[in-house]
C-alpha cells in the first residue's frame, strides 16, 4: 500500500483529495468467518481482491506525506450479476442487503460507535472510504 501511496502522492495536487474505497479488513464479521474453519470453507473469498486494515492504510498514509481528513465505513448493495457467482451468493446477498439497509436507515452509525466502544475502531463496514489530504 506504501508504493501506490507514494504514485498517488505525485499526482494529487496540493492540497487536493485522494479518496480511498477499499474492503474492510477490520470488519468484525469478516474477522469471525476469516476465524472459522466451517464458515469460512463455505464462503467464498474472491482471490483477486484483498482486504486492507483502515488503520495500516492510515498509517502508510501519513508515512507517504498524506493527512487523514476522515474515514467512513459503510455498506454498500452488491450487484446480482456478483451475487450470482458467489457459493453462497443469495445467502451472501441477504445479508449484504440488510447491512447496507441498516446503513440507510441511520442504525449503522450507532453500530460503528458501539464497535468503537468496545475496542474495535472501524469494524463496523464491509467497506471503508478514507479522504487524504496532499499536505503540501
Amino acid at each position: 500500500i506504501g508504493t501506490c501511496l507514494r504514485r498517488a502522492w505525485d499526482s494529487v495536487r496540493p492540497g487536493g483529495l485522494l479518496l480511498l474505497f477499499e474492503p474492510n479488513e477490520s470488519f468484525f464479521l469478516r474477522k469471525l468467518v476469516k476465524k472459522l474453519r466451517f464458515v469460512r470453507s463455505r464462503v467464498y473469498f474472491d482471490k483477486s481482491e484483498s482486504y486492507l486494515a483502515p488503520e495500516e492504510v492510515e498509517r502508510a498514509a501519513v508515512e507517504s506525506g498524506f493527512a487523514l481528513e476522515w474515514v467512513k465505513t459503510l455498506n454498500p448493495p452488491y450487484a446480482r450479476p456478483f451475487l450470482q457467482k458467489l457459493k453462497c451468493g443469495m445467502l451472501f446477498g441477504c445479508f449484504t442487503e440488510i447491512l447496507h439497509w441498516l446503513d440507510k436507515l441511520g442504525v449503522s452509525s450507532l453500530m460503528g460507535a458501539v464497535a468503537n466502544a468496545v475496542g474495535l475502531r472501524h469494524g463496523w463496514g464491509l467497506y471503508f472510504l478514507m479522504a487524504l489530504r496532499k499536505t503540501s
